[in-house]
């Protein structure tokens, strides 16, 4: 008998404690629980949108927030901005480059191919943009003229100020901390990668995402694959990768003010900007890469 009345109230503590310890559940795939950095959560079904996203209707070209807009490497050459350094993965970005068919091509026969990519460099580009552990952040979009022909010579570059976590590299597997990392694997024992897919989430297309919250206003991007894994340590995860904005109670960008949790940060005027791009100049978006670069 006294063992029975024991063993009762132990099995409700059991329960309750797992209760406790369960994850919390999730709604859907835009649950902000599909959004913590290394959660076993960002992987689950319930983290996987339904199907592909429409875009949104989308303003007029602009650079808004951006400190150099659609320039050559020619005009780039000789400014602060050494051409070497946002070349980094140009060859690979190019070979990846979908076909267009000339049924999708805008008017006058063009299309453009684009892709973006995230450089952290260690005290040098800082101007204009903030400086965190000696190591600034540029968001670099770049795209290629594409006519029936095939692609155009030249590729157009538009510099965004950016930062990601603490900015600083050799935090980069440290969830909530760090910056995105720069080499990873999309699965355990999967090869290495330097990129991911911009707009995507755990295989779906999801595009730009407006949202009006301190920390992400006026929108988002969710980056792909949405859990990665450290190469050299395959049981330890980093995931929810975005690139956002995000506003202080004042109306102010959080750009200068605040670090990220580890997603790629631009201010307010920069995502607009960005979303721009997105729309004209990258006719290729459902397969766009972000290609992320550390600087020693």
């Amino acid at each position: 008998m006294l063992l029975r009345r024991l063993f009762i109230p132990l099995c409700a503590l059991l329960v309750t404690s797992g209760a406790l310890a369960a994850p919390p559940a999730v709604a859907d795939w835009s649950d902000p629980a599909c959004e913590i950095d290394g959660s076993p959560l960002a992987g689950s079904d319930g983290c996987v949108p339904g199907a592909d996203a429409t875009d949104p209707a989308s303003g007029p070209n602009s650079c808004a927030g951006a400190s150099i807009c659609e320039q050559t490497y020619a005009q780039l050459r000789g400014t602060v901005f050494d051409d070497s350094d946002v070349r980094t993965e140009d060859d690979r970005a190019l070979s990846e480059l979908p076909v267009v068919p000339a049924r999708r091509l805008r008017g006058g026969g063009i299309s453009y191919g684009g892709w973006v990519s995230f450089h952290l460099y260690r005290d040098k580009h800082c101007a204009g943009t903030i400086k965190d552990n000696n190591f600034c952040g540029w968001l670099f979009h770049k795209y290629r003229a594409i006519d029936s022909s095939g692609p155009r010579p030249g590729i157009q570059v538009t510099a965004f100020p950016a930062r990601s976590g603490n900015n600083r590299p050799a935090s980069k597997w440290v969830r909530n901390l760090g910056p995105v990392p720069n080499r990873f694997t999309a699965s355990a024992g999967g090869r290495a990668r330097t990129s991911f897919r911009w707009g995507r989430m755990n295989g779906s297309y999801t595009g730009f995402e407006r949202d009006g919250t301190g920390s992400f206003y006026p929108g988002k991007w969710r980056l792909d694959p949405w859990v990665i894994h450290q190469p050299s340590k395959p049981s330890h995860t980093r995931s929810s990768f975005e690139i956002h904005g995000g506003r202080n109670g004042d109306g102010s960008s959080r750009f200068w003010t605040t670090r990220t949790a580890g997603c790629i940060r631009l201010t307010i005027k920069g995502i607009r900007g960005l979303r721009a791009k997105w729309s004209h100049r990258t006719d290729n978006r459902r397969r766009a890469e972000v290609y992320v670069v550390h600087h020693a």
